[in-house]
């Protein structure tokens, strides 16, 4: 510093001189600091206050680190040790986060040691100025040049820039791919050097006279025509250029040849192609179009078409506006648009068309008139709709399982509380017989717990399928009671025309009456304001027939026929697909379970239907050569016997139950919580020789052996064992083949008297 500097400064007061700093700092937008290394005391200015947003004047160095963005520090901190260790200068660029707001910015630091007399650094100046804005804008400008960079290279045309000295600066991907590196390529300097007779030479008359040109270059090294575009170009050193763009024609101009030579020809095959083509004039009227295109739009060939505007009046307003739009580019622009738009036929069906407007050019290189090739791509379309249809059944169907698995275990719960309310009915029914007032309340008693059986039997056919457990059924009373029970306080009436002497019919009751009742909710739900429903039976031996895919025999004809709306004969051949439903409330399931109950009955559902008069569905159930035991057997089934029976069930509630049931019919009773247990009691009492005489497992054990672990380990220690299989998933595979899994008989729970007097009967005889 010069004496006059040094005078001048010792002239003001230390206050004046900060002061002076300040102002200075916040003009340039700087914060000045100080630190005493000795001391480990950081200064500040009021401006690097403001800066970071901070107080405190003066801080240590662990303290002003904090400050800093968590990823910076170490940086940070490796600066600070270079100059105490160094004497070298402090500079270095850093985040921080403001203290008051939480903001992140980029800062500036310079800092300038003082050493003391030994070359110490004893202390450090400097200041930090605000670069965040700088920073955004050098990173923006980052984006822009990887976004120039990404459109240049994917261009479908070549991109360079001449100078006059034949260098090139810059050429994309596609000129690098197609000619290699234009500074290697002879041709090209023979072609921009202005002393060869290569008349009119474009780039050059760029050069001088700073219009753009518009050019043919038909002599490319791969063979391909292409339009180049000229422009004038100032790099950012003040270089003179020629952008030089370059767009493939070969094709628009073997068209525009093919055309010329070939047009009667063009025309007849033409009109042999699926591909609607069209010629539109410079005024967008039409001069010709394939016989393709009358027969997609469903044209008379005499139509007048010609000379009208393009596109037609009968396609919708967002085709013709885009198309007039499109059409009006190529005009202007003479390069090809393709666009894929809904259209109507002149019945106002939709049509999609996959459309490409391709300019036709005269011999002056200008827009002659226009070619509009469509195909036809509503069926692809269509396709790609069932995709995504499709794709939501599936995803509603993954729903539906997790909905279906939740059921299943809802039902077996609740079926395992309906076993113990039902056996110990059936058991006090049994004792107490006197009284009838209390056997006629524990009647009603057995008759909600059969409605209750009745629902779950619904859920767990609806979470599981499986195949029917069938038996012989009385069709006619299951019919009355679904009819009477669902339309119970609904507008809808119903009326039964029930054939008498109605063929057997071996069915599982459970899914029958899903079916069925899904059938009488749909025809309720068709008459919103009320109507008659009416359900008829019949013997019916059918024949051979196309109409009824079933094999000749003897069949029971069952005919649900309602009196509402109807259903469009566009839907009649979807009403059975999974989720297909018209309503705004429902999953559509109703109409696909009832079809795949019947399907697995061996049977046959259809539907007819005339819009505004009602609906008929009709099935078609095998009869069985089975005979319905006799009612007075069903209201008395008794069995009387001795002996020991071995029940595997981890409802202990259950095992009650069957244990009172089991004891008044004369038997011992022994409980295993699951297969493991079962097995080793059934073990030690036949080497013991004192065998069960039969055995009773649950088919399934949450977090244990169930019964189909179980019965290969018991038929290992006896072969002859006897074993039943008992399960409130009624409609699990095993339950409807049990012999092929080595059991002898099946008992759906919840148990009851009479159930188990029926399987011990079956098993046992009437007396053991």
């Amino acid at each position: 510093m010069s004496d006059y500097n040094k005078n001048s400064l010792q002239a003001f007061d230390k206050e004046t001189l900060y002061a002076i700093m300040e102002e200075t700092e916040k003009l340039v937008g700087v914060g000045g600091w100080e630190w005493d290394i000795t001391k480990d005391i950081w200064t500040f200015s009021d401006n690097w206050l403001r800066l970071h947003g901070c107080s405190d004047r003066h801080i240590k160095t662990a303290d002003l680190i904090l400050l800093a963005h968590p990823d910076d520090r170490a940086d940070i901190q490796l600066s600070y040790d270079r100059v105490v260790s160094t004497g070298a200068n402090y500079e270095i660029e850093h985040r921080i986060i403001r203290q008051d707001t939480g903001e992140e910015r980029y800062i500036r630091s310079f800092g300038k040691p003082r050493l003391d007399s030994d070359g110490k650094v004893v202390k450090l100046f400097g200041s930090a100025q605000d670069i965040t804005r700088q920073k955004k804008v050098e990173d923006a400008l980052i984006v822009e040049r990887k976004r120039l960079s990404m459109l240049l290279e994917a261009f479908p045309g070549f991109i360079y820039l001449q100078a006059p000295d034949y260098s090139v600066p810059f050429a994309n991907k596609y000129f690098l791919d197609h000619f290699g590196d234009p500074q290697n390529l002879p041709c090209y300097k023979v072609l921009w050097n202005r002393q060869t007779p290569c008349d009119p030479c474009h780039t050059f008359k760029v050069f001088d006279s700073k219009i753009p040109q518009v050019w043919e270059w038909s002599q490319a090294p791969d063979g391909k025509t292409y339009m180049i575009h000229d422009f004038p170009f100032i790099d950012v050193d003040g270089t003179e250029l020629v952008l030089e763009i370059g767009i493939d024609i070969t094709e628009v101009k073997q068209a525009k040849q093919q055309l010329t030579s070939l047009e009667k020809r063009n025309h007849a095959l033409l009109d042999h192609s699926p591909v609607c083509h069209k010629i539109v004039d410079l005024d967008f009227n039409l001069q010709y179009m394939s016989k393709s295109g009358f027969k997609i739009l469903k044209l008379d060939h005499k139509t007048e078409v010609y000379g009208k505007p393009y596109p037609f009046y009968f396609f919708p307003e967002s085709f013709k506006k885009e198309m007039f739009e499109n059409l009006k580019m190529v005009k202007k622009t003479g390069e090809i648009i393709t666009s894929e738009d809904l259209a109507n036929d002149i019945e106002g069906n939709e049509v999609w068309f996959e459309s490409s407007i391709i300019p036709v050019f005269d011999d002056d290189g200008k827009v002659d008139y226009l070619t509009v090739v469509s195909s036809n791509t509503t069926q692809r379309k269509k396709h790609e709709q069932e995709k995504i249809r499709f794709e939501e059944q599936l995803r509603q169907s993954q729903k539906m399982e997790a909905i279906g698995t939740l059921a299943g275990g809802i039902a077996h719960d609740f079926n395992n509380m309906l076993g113990v309310i039902k056996g110990n009915v059936s058991y006090l029914t049994n004792r107490i017989k006197n009284d009838e007032n209390l056997v006629e309340s524990l009647i009603d008693v057995q008759e909600a717990v059969k409605q209750g059986e009745s629902l779950t039997e619904q859920l767990i056919t609806f979470a599981k399928g499986g195949a029917p457990i069938k038996k012989s059924i009385e069709l006619n009373s299951l019919i009355k009671n679904t009819v009477k029970l669902l339309l119970r306080g609904s507008a809808s009436t119903y009326s039964f025309n029930l054939a008498e002497s109605l063929w057997d019919v071996e069915a599982d009751e459970g899914q029958l009456n899903q079916a069925l009742s899904n059938l009488i909710i749909n025809a309720n739900q068709a008459m919103p304001e009320g109507g008659t429903i009416k359900v008829g039976t019949k013997n019916k031996f059918l024949e051979k027939s196309v109409l009824v895919p079933l094999p000749p025999g003897p069949y029971v004809k069952i005919k649900v026929e309602d009196q509402g709306i109807g259903i469009p004969k566009k839907h009649l051949s979807k009403i059975f697909d999974p989720f297909f439903t018209t309503r705004h409330k429902g999953s559509g399931l109703g109409l696909a379970t009832t079809f795949s109950i019947i399907k697995k009955h061996h049977g046959h559902i259809w539907v007819e239907s005339t819009l505004g008069e009602g609906t008929a569905f009709t099935i078609y159930l095998p009869i069985t050569k089975k005979t319905l035991s006799q009612q007075e057997d069903k209201r008395e089934i008794a069995h009387k016997g001795h002996g020991k029976i071995l029940i595997m069930d981890d409802q202990e509630a259950l095992l009650k139950v069957a244990r009172r049931i089991l004891s008044e019919m004369g038997y011992n009773t022994t409980f295993a919580k699951d297969g493991c247990q079962a097995i080793e009691i059934y073990r030690e009492a036949f080497q013991a020789s004192e065998p069960f005489d039969l055995v009773i497992l649950d088919l399934t054990v949450p977090g244990g052996m169930g019964g189909v672990k179980a019965i290969p380990e018991l038929l290992k220690i006896n072969p002859d064992v006897k074993v039943v299989v008992s399960s409130g998933y009624s409609n699990d595979p095993v339950m409807a083949d049990y012999k092929s899994y080595g059991f002898c008989g099946v008992f759906p729970k919840p148990y009851s008297s009479d159930q188990m007097a029926e399987l011990l009967n079956e098993i046992f005889g009437k007396n053991k």
